[in-house]
């Protein structure tokens, strides 16, 4: 079933909390719903503040129901916002619930709560290997003197196997004396086995 959607389609993914004008952002949304009045687009569920540990999976598991799942906002919400917000949100509820039932959301958080079980176990075999604890405790030394962190993490994806999973390991890095999102290690590992087959260390910038 298509939908002519009046929605917010916001890219912007918060690791940090950066306070800014609560009254722009309001002004942000209607403007972005004003914009997309002819438009197909998928409907967005908006969350504000920092984000949580399953950020993540939440924003993999919308896309198989056909949604955005974004956050938005800053350190200090304002009332006008958390209802632009709640209002938002419940319209995309009315939607998802015509089309995914209206049991969507006990469904969704199931998918959710399993898929960052599997991701955990994932990163638990990668961070239990000695040479990538040593690479982490080496990188984190080595980039002390330009004076900035890496602040390394792990990204997880699926591969067409459904055992093999392939996991990142990214951060910032300096190239030709620039502080840019490196892509330091690539590590395909057996689930199953709970084993790690290979660890790709070319590291380049990711763009």
């Amino acid at each position: 079933m298509k939908f002519r959607i009046l929605i917010l389609i916001i890219t912007i993914t918060f690791v940090s909390c950066h306070c800014s004008d609560d009254h722009n952002s309001s002004k942000v949304i209607d403007a972005e719903k004003q914009s997309n009045l002819r438009a197909h687009v998928r409907p967005s569920y908006l969350i504000y503040g920092l984000a949580d540990s399953k950020f993540t999976q939440r924003q993999t598991i919308g896309k198989k129901y056909n949604f955005f799942y974004q956050s938005v906002g800053n350190c200090e919400i304002t009332d006008s916002l958390r209802n632009v917000i709640k209002n938002h949100n419940k319209f995309t509820d009315s939607l998802l619930s015509s089309k995914w039932g209206e049991d969507w959301n006990k469904r969704f958080d199931f998918s959710v709560d399993s898929l960052y079980a599997l991701d955990s176990n994932a990163i638990f075999i990668v961070d239990s290997d000695p040479y990538i604890r040593n690479f982490k405790l080496i990188k984190e030394r080595k980039n002390t003197a330009p004076h900035f962190y890496p602040n390394l993490e792990y990204k997880v994806f699926p591969t067409p196997k459904r055992n093999i999973r392939l996991i990142t390991v990214e951060g910032y890095g300096a190239i030709n004396e620039e502080i840019v999102t490196l892509n330091y290690l690539r590590v395909t590992i057996d689930m199953e086995k709970k084993s790690i087959l290979n660890i790709d260390s070319t590291e380049y910038q990711n763009r």
